[in-house]
């Protein structure tokens, strides 16, 4: 499948159906978001972006549930884990009492790519453009 036109979207069915068939409910509001509850437990949820999926929960054992399964049916995966993590040019960082999501590696990549060509171009106006007669 890879590479082709439609890889992606198969890849995408694929993966939602064996999400829904371990216990995922599909987020009503994101086709892309899962999330798992069960009773007595905080949920899993699960994000998917063409071929990177995001695991989040409070508790290492579900995370490592979900890429056990990932594992026994689509062979090796690569895994990141820890309290700063990037995701799709974004830095994601865990905090006592949430996240922060930054992109300033995304935009200081973006400005160092355009500096140059930012630096030859003026303002094309007048100062006193804005001056009312």
């Amino acid at each position: 499948m890879y590479g082709l036109i439609k890889s992606a979207k198969l890849w995408y069915k694929e993966l939602t159906r064996y999400l829904m068939a371990n216990g995922f409910t599909q987020c009503p509001s994101d086709d892309c978001v899962f999330v798992k509850r069960e009773d007595g437990k905080d949920p899993i949820v699960v994000i998917l972006y063409v071929d990177d999926i995001h695991i989040m929960s409070k508790r290492a054992e579900d995370r490592d549930w979900v890429r056990d399964i990932l594992e026994q049916q689509y062979q090796k995966i690569t895994a990141m884990e820890g309290t700063r993590l990037p995701y799709l040019g974004m830095m994601i960082i865990k905090r006592k009492n949430g996240f922060e999501i930054c992109m300033r590696s995304y935009i200081e990549d973006t400005i160092n790519l355009y500096r140059k060509k930012l630096m030859k171009y003026v303002t094309p106006t007048t100062p006193g453009l804005f001056t009312v007669d």
